[in-house]
């Protein structure tokens, strides 16, 4: 390649990125700076975080909070260190004014010094607050605090106030068919978060939170399980003030901590994995269960192709940027780059047992590459299934103290048009990219074979980087976060269905595993679906066969469940696929109808979807996993269907 075909090539680059982080442009990183000649900040410092759940459900009699600092023991010319006086935690009232909850001295606190200098680099520190503490915390109620770290940077001659604004609705009802609305009683729903990264995902560009606290704020919120996966980029780094050993043998082991994972809580070990598909794109990859050893996937590979080449240089040259400013060093930039394997090497290296989905399979999987995962891949069918569904959003902003003040973040009309765009993207992806790989497992489906070879498991995460309260982008600086929205943890929920009820207990992790990766589960933000479909006295249930031998019709049994919290299900979808015809037909049912719906084969799938819309006009999706079936009369049969 001469000198002017690499210009022409660095100068296409460039044009893409610029693109990619216009205002257009779909991302989480913020798109005014990413291009910028200077990096997002003047000097590097500290970063400061509080986080409490974004919502409490009626079980729950406290509200865990957490305080976070990074970057603590940076130094000139960096803006380091930062000393500090106290910690406060206000209330706001009603006239505007703050009510003082808690105030904390750096003698109250661990692994902070009498002078205020904070003895790690990523210090955390944890409280809960009794909702009889805080008041209006009744229960329908949202409430407003503050997290305030007061202190001063080096030299110490002004006072530097950080505040760190945070919501809680403090929920009246349970989530349906949840732990809170069953007390003492038996069932079969599950609540988790398949997608979460933790502090362990920690670098130059992103930090979560501790995995303690992260299990007490999503039981707080409503979930019985939670899957860690950390980047593969991070988790074979050691923070060297804490602890010798690696960052995943630490996740390991707060994992198998009885304290953190039991019978009222599953912790599940995974990790999202960065790999190389066909042509160089890097994607993600979502890997848990049976997982001993982690999979080695860098940022970007330290070789490559000459894509990768051009793509190392724009990264390197901008954190080269931020490493001049101070606090970085070039070793920090380093670990950014390493081995990357192939689609079919991680393949070897994960356990047989290990489920395996495409983490955002239609979004970019980070940018830059703009990698995007291939057909060929996605349709391997060593892949459990897709995350389709990755993280909920309907309000954002660019302010960086108080999200909740911005007008942009309160604009009704705006979070409409944004639920609107959300749920028909994740329809629009699951009638045509999901229901094709179901489509094409059906056309093989062999007689001898109980399931397709391809059965892909529509799976839900919120690929929240701690995130309890709200989400940030990318920034280097937590008081300069530069795009807010609202995704975070256990916003969009992965629901497990298990035929035999638990009493007071979450299932064993095994058993929640099986769930998932037969498919019997459902993806929600609101609503639950349960169905189910019967002959002669034999039922399937999500992710299993209905095998029917006589002429008779198939009953689907239909069942929504709901809260005031997300409003009446004004909209169920039942979807049908048989073969040998093989074209997807989608029957709409309104409340207390009955339906006759032609099976057009006799092989197929039926999944449903439903809509409800909350009292404040926000919309609210679930979609079911399929049952299939296999008339083995080879007659064409139909489905009954009744809706309440």
């Amino acid at each position: 390649m001469n000198e002017r075909d690499y210009t022409r090539e660095q100068a296409e680059t460039a044009k893409f990125l610029k693109g990619l982080f216009s205002e257009k442009a779909p991302g989480w990183i913020d798109r005014r700076t990413a291009l910028s000649a200077e990096p997002p900040i003047g000097k590097n410092q500290p970063e400061f975080w509080a986080d409490i759940p974004w919502r409490i459900e009626p079980d729950q009699e406290d509200i865990p909070l957490l305080f976070l600092a990074r970057d603590t023991n940076i130094t000139r010319p960096a803006m380091g260190p930062w000393r500090l006086d106290l910690l406060k935690v206000e209330q706001r009232a009603p006239d505007g004014s703050w009510d003082t909850l808690l105030t904390l001295l750096p003698t109250d606190l661990p692994k902070v010094d009498r002078k205020g200098y904070f003895q790690l680099r990523t210090w955390t520190y944890s409280i809960k607050i009794p909702l009889s503490d805080i008041r209006e915390a009744k229960r329908g109620n949202t409430i407003h605090l503050r997290a305030v770290f007061h202190g001063s940077f080096f030299p110490y001659d002004k006072p530097s106030q950080i505040e760190i604004h945070l919501e809680s609705f403090v929920a009246k009802h349970a989530l349906p068919q949840s732990r809170a609305a069953n007390l003492h009683q038996p069932r079969r729903w599950f609540y988790g978060d398949t997608h979460y990264h933790s502090i362990y995902t920690n670098d130059i560009k992103e930090i979560g939170n501790p995995i303690l606290e992260t299990c007490e704020a999503a039981h707080a919120i409503g979930l019985d399980w939670l899957v860690i996966t950390d980047h593969s980029c991070d988790l074979d780094d050691v923070d060297a003030d804490v602890n010798p050993l690696k960052r995943w043998e630490r996740l390991k082991a707060d994992i198998a901590n009885p304290g953190i994972s039991n019978g009222q809580f599953r912790c599940i070990l995974g990790e999202e994995i960065t790999l190389v598909c066909k042509g160089e794109n890097y994607v993600h990859m979502l890997a848990f269960g049976g997982m001993e050893e982690m999979v080695e996937g860098a940022f970007l590979p330290d070789a490559g192709g000459f894509m990768t080449e051009i793509f190392q240089e724009s990264i390197r040259k901008w954190l080269e940027k931020v490493a001049r400013i101070g606090g970085y060093s070039d070793k920090e930039i380093q670990r950014l780059f390493g081995k990357v394997h192939s689609f079919e090497d991680v393949l070897t290296k994960l356990p047989k047992r290990a489920l395996i989905f495409a983490a955002h399979p239609f979004q970019i999987a980070q940018p830059p590459p703009p990698g995007i995962w291939s057909t060929e891949n996605l349709h391997h069918p060593r892949l459990t299934g897709f995350e389709f569904w990755n993280g909920r959003s309907r309000c954002s902003t660019l302010l960086t103290l108080n999200p909740f003040s911005s007008s942009d973040w309160e604009d009704p009309e705006k979070q409409v048009k944004n639920d609107q765009a959300r749920i028909k993207k994740i329809l629009d992806w699951s009638e045509s990219k999901w229901d094709l790989a179901l489509r094409k497992g059906l056309a093989k489906w062999a007689e001898v074979d109980e399931l397709p070879g391809l059965h892909p498991v529509f799976l839900a995460g919120t690929d929240a980087h701690g995130s309890f309260n709200y989400s940030v982008g990318l920034s280097w600086d937590y008081r300069s976060r530069l795009i807010v929205d609202d995704n975070a943890l256990g916003k969009v929920r992965t629901v497990v269905y298990l035929p035999e009820p638990y009493t007071d207990a979450v299932p064993q992790e095994e058993e929640i595993l099986q769930a998932i990766g037969k498919g019997s589960c459902v993806v929600t933000d609101g609503p639950i679906i349960q169905f189910s479909l019967d002959i002669n006295g034999k039922t399937a249930h999500m992710g299993e066969v209905l095998s029917v031998e006589s002429a008779k019709d198939i009953n689907l049994n239909l069942q929504t469940f709901t809260t005031p919290e997300f409003g009446t299900v004004e909209l169920v979808e039942i979807y049908t696929c048989f073969r040998h015809y093989r074209k997807t037909k989608k029957t709409t049912l309104k409340k207390g109808s009955v339906e006759l719906i032609p099976l057009d084969g006799t092989q197929g799938y039926c999944r449903l979807m439903a809509q409800s819309a909350g009292s404040d006009g926000q919309l609210y999706c679930c979609f079911t996993n399929p049952i299939w079936v296999r008339c083995n009369d080879q007659q064409n049969h139909r489905l009954r269907v009744s809706y309440g």
